[in-house]
């Protein structure tokens, strides 16, 4: 509380998981003590609500078998849990974000796909959950639609999808047919109304390019070249 000056430690005994040692075999093969009390955790990114009123933590746990994504209710300092990954190799907070309805989406592995969901804090809705990756993630202003990149027809060719939140109308916007990962999307966002959106690209024996894409057909309005 910034302006009370006052600090409050939250919580997080409560974390399905966290009292769990994934490395309890081992301990005991050599002969170590038991792990006490709950694992101990990073913080990844902290998002805030639109109302101000709490906040979306991610949270590592240090031994890179867990990560939690929780909602900190600032009033009175209480956590709760909204989503947790698990994984015997190694499990790291994805990017997430809120909705203008207060709802958070989030990415996950848990399909063996980069995939995208949607929470209220109670039920978790699927937006897109393979057989591709989903990644680099962006959401027009009233939070209707997602674009994003995507490698539907081959693990290599990469073009921007979009789909609505409920998960219907799942398309590809572009036919730009790069190999690799060529679609860089992190930099360039659809239009505020979202009938356009701007994507920077490369093939092979291209260098990056910068295209306008009109999300309703696809057709290329105009690209660079350079």
């Amino acid at each position: 509380d910034v302006t009370e000056a006052r600090a409050q430690v939250l919580d997080l005994s409560g974390l399905p998981g966290i009292m769990d040692d994934p490395f309890a075999a081992e301990r005991t093969a050599q002969h170590l003590p038991p792990l006490v009390g709950p694992r101990g955790v990073t913080i990844g990114l902290v998002r805030w609500s639109p109302d101000g009123t709490s906040a979306v933590v991610s949270l590592n746990a240090i031994d890179g078998k867990d990560s939690w994504l929780i909602e900190v209710d600032t009033a009175i300092g209480k956590v709760h849990s909204l989503w947790r990954e698990t994984s015997p190799a190694i499990a790291v907070s994805q990017p997430f974000g809120f909705l203008p309805d207060g709802r958070v989406w989030f990415q996950s592995e848990k399909a063996g796909w980069f995939g995208l969901y949607l929470t209220d804090g109670t039920t978790v809705s699927t937006v897109v959950e393979g057989p591709f990756e989903a990644t680099e993630i962006h959401w027009t202003a009233d939070g209707s639609r997602a674009f994003f990149r995507c490698n539907r027809n081959e693990p290599v060719d990469y073009e921007v999808c979009t789909v609505r939140a409920d998960g219907s109308d799942l398309r590809e916007v572009t036919a730009l047919d790069g190999v690799g990962a060529p679609i860089a999307f992190d930099v360039v966002l659809p239009s505020p109304d979202a009938t356009q959106i701007a994507v920077k690209f490369s093939g092979g024996y291209m260098p990056v390019q910068l295209a306008l894409i009109d999300t309703a057909s696809g057709a290329e309005i105009g690209r660079t070249d350079t």
